[in-house]
């Protein structure tokens, strides 16, 4: 079954904990205001680096940086140095993390980033 048809027994997991649990990730990922998308943003960054955002977003990748549209507008994003962290403040500064948590999902599908964020789906009749 899949993960749009799911009964109470299945679902998506974080944790061995039903606090956890998300029934409907289509719901989870596109139906929370603002402040929801921003944690959600918060929590891929968290769990994904700059590589995987870049690929997730469909970047044209070039020697030191990378083009990433949003909407109908080219952004060149400088690759972090070798051991560095990203710079995902000038990032949130510039579209916010609303604005950048709706574009990720243009180029990726539910299931896709239930896994990006860390949740693995559980079926009927399988331990979590």
């Amino acid at each position: 079954m899949i993960p749009a048809q799911a009964g109470l027994n299945e679902h998506w997991q974080q944790r061995n904990d039903s606090r956890d649990w998300v029934l409907d990730a289509d719901n989870y990922c596109y139906d929370g205001d603002e402040f929801d998308k921003a944690q959600l943003f918060q929590d891929y960054i968290d769990n994904n680096d700059f590589e995987q955002w870049a690929t997730d977003m469909q970047a044209d990748m070039l020697s030191a940086i990378c083009i990433v549209t949003f909407g109908s507008t080219d952004v060149s994003v400088l690759y972090p140095d070798q051991g560095e962290e990203p710079n995902w403040q000038w990032l949130i500064d510039v579209f916010g993390q609303s604005r950048l948590w709706d574009e990720l999902l243009v180029h990726i599908d539910t299931d896709t980033m239930m896994t990006r964020l860390g949740y693995h789906w559980v079926s009927e009749g399988e331990e979590a």
